[in-house]
């Protein structure tokens, strides 16, 4: 300007220029629009209600400034903004985070931060709680997001954070458990009884069953071979050991155990002349351990003593009734006990009428058989009465 003629240097004041103006882009319509805000316009923002951020620009020219040797020179500036959109607009939320401008010129600084101190508390969900002991009665409870981040969060997210969820304390009630009890524990032991008391004689009678077959066919065998031997000898039973002291209706396995395979001197490992339920008779241990009965169970019908009927040295061919006459048996025979079907038990005493026995017969035949007892004298010492079908001597 000129003043009084004369040309002046002085650059115009402030006061006779326009106010610094705002430029204020369009934006498309929503709801994140600012509405009766002045000359700050909210724009539109795209996300969540709770991470909406809005770019305003602001544009202003300074007044025109004249110095020696240049001409009128006017500065510009464009100001970028990221501010945060919602319902409290124009106001800066410091939960927020930084809002940043750019100005002309590619410089960056910080103008403020989000002072919307509403705009979490506004958007706060409300969470249905589970039912159950820890729900609250008769009010309604918020549960509140964490609206404290942590220092890196703000710096590198300017989203608001999503809520923290806290659940209701789980219900203490004393559940059920699987623990075996001590009713359980009576149960097992009461079926396990039940299945022992019926399984015990099955099983008892299922060994007794075994040991019997392996005692007949024992006998049966041990049978045969004083048959062989007595065709051998023109068909003259067995009369005398090999040692004339020894008893032949013991001894007598020494003259036929060859046809059983076995050979050498006796023991108890031959197992054929053995009877699994032998249990002896005055001593403590079974007949075929015992080397004064030659190791064998079964005894031979040659007891030749006076008076007592026999078969030793007899003819096959002079015997009446061979599928009658005794030939071969066990030594419980001779009492009578029995071994298989005991009335004593393990005990050898008292001597009882019709125990049964295995015997084998001069035909060859195995039979389990009652034996007769008179109650005084041993039962080979004579034949039985009438209604048994076997007898000790041969004529």
């Amino acid at each position: 300007m000129l003043n009084k003629g004369k040309r002046s240097l002085r650059s115009p004041t402030n006061a006779n220029l326009p106010k610094r103006r705002t430029t204020i882009l369009p934006l498309p319509k929503g709801e994140g629009r600012g509405e009766g805000k002045g000359d700050e316009v909210q724009p539109e923002s795209y996300g969540s209600q709770e991470s909406r951020l809005g770019i305003q620009i602001h544009c202003s020219l300074s007044a025109p400034s004249l110095s020696w040797g240049r001409g009128p020179r006017v500065r510009a500036e464009l100001r970028v903004s990221l501010v945060p959109c919602g319902e409290g607009r124009g106001e800066v939320d410091p939960r927020l985070g930084p809002v940043w401008e750019s100005v002309a010129g590619g410089r960056v600084r910080v103008v403020g931060r989000s002072t919307n101190a509403n705009l979490h508390e506004q958007r706060n969900p409300i969470l249905p709680l589970p039912k159950g002991e820890g729900r609250g009665e008769g009010k309604r409870t918020v549960i509140k997001p964490d609206t404290r981040p942590s220092h890196e969060t703000r710096r590198k997210s300017t989203p608001a954070q999503l809520p923290r969820i806290t659940h209701a304390p789980k219900d203490k009630r004393p559940q059920p458990t699987s623990a075996f009890g001590m009713p359980d524990l009576l149960v097992v032991i009461a079926i396990l009884a039940i299945i022992a008391a019926v399984a015990v004689p099955i099983i008892a009678g299922n060994r007794a069953k075994a040991s019997q077959a392996l005692c007949m066919n024992n006998l049966r065998q041990v049978n045969r071979a004083v048959l062989l031997y007595t065709e051998e000898s023109q068909g003259a039973l067995p009369a005398v050991a090999p040692i004339k002291e020894d008893p032949i209706w013991w001894f007598y396995k020494e003259l036929v155990k060859s046809h059983v395979g076995l050979s050498g001197k006796s023991s108890a490992e031959d197992k054929v002349f053995a009877c699994p339920d032998d249990r002896g008779y005055t001593d403590p241990y079974p007949f075929w351990k015992n080397p004064r009965f030659d190791y064998s169970s079964y005894v031979y019908n040659g007891v030749n003593l006076p008076g007592v009927p026999n078969l030793a040295g007899m003819k096959m061919a002079a015997i009446k009734e061979p599928s009658k006459t005794l030939l071969t048996m066990e030594f419980a025979a001779h009492a009578p006990l029995s071994w298989h079907s005991s009335r004593t038990g393990k005990r050898n005493a008292p001597l009882y009428n019709d125990a049964e026995s295995m015997v084998g017969f001069v035909d060859g035949t195995v039979k389990y058989i009652k034996i007769y007892y008179d109650g005084i004298n041993p039962a080979f010492s004579q034949d039985p009465i009438l209604g048994y079908d076997y007898r000790y001597s041969g004529d």
